[in-house]
């Protein structure tokens, strides 16, 4: 659940000047970010953030393996979906590095990982919104309490998901793969 906290609608370049930590611009306005089961904290759960440094972990690793200059990012810089909207998603691959702005990205792979309060989101606008940018080749949503990844990507009519602990998922570009036994084990 989001909860706006302003009411005139500005651009994502004036929301830039002021951004609240843990918030996104829809349609204009802040909505301050609820990714847990109480509103009042503004605080991510542990398993959300373990599941975010995973995946992390995971992609550097696969990189690593490779020639590509892509780098992975956590969350904080703003994807710019439109002039009044700005996405922060949890963790996301970067390939373009010669124009990367301080507080804006374009990246190649988007990931954001649920909760029981942003899944309608994460699931629906979200997937609309990073799939009509050219640069976003895949967006994965990480459902940990289920173990499961959706696998959307551009032009692809259906998404993919992985259940199996085994799966591996291939993102190309940027020439990796990552398997979710990594994502996924919590020992």
């Amino acid at each position: 659940m989001a909860i706006a906290t302003q009411t005139k609608q500005i651009t994502v370049e004036e929301w830039l000047s002021f951004a609240t930590p843990r918030a996104e611009l829809v349609d204009g306005v802040e909505s301050v970010l609820r990714t847990f089961e109480s509103p009042k904290m503004q605080s991510t759960s542990a398993r959300h953030a373990l599941t975010c440094r995973r995946i992390a972990a995971a992609l550097d690793s696969a990189l690593a393996a490779t020639d590509s200059p892509c780098q992975v990012l956590n969350e904080g810089p703003v994807v710019e979906v439109s002039q009044h909207y700005g996405r922060v998603p949890d963790v996301s691959i970067v390939c373009e590095l010669d124009n990367l702005d301080e507080h804006r990205i374009e990246p190649s792979v988007v990931i954001e990982v649920i909760s029981e309060s942003t899944a309608s989101v994460d699931y629906g606008a979200k997937v609309r919104e990073y799939l009509s940018l050219d640069f976003v080749k895949h967006y994965l949503v990480v459902d940990a309490r289920e173990r499961v990844v959706t696998h959307y990507r551009p032009n692809k009519a259906e998404a993919t998901r992985y259940t199996d602990a085994d799966n591996t998922i291939d993102l190309y570009p940027p020439g990796i793969s990552i398997s979710l036994v990594g994502i996924f084990d919590y020992r």
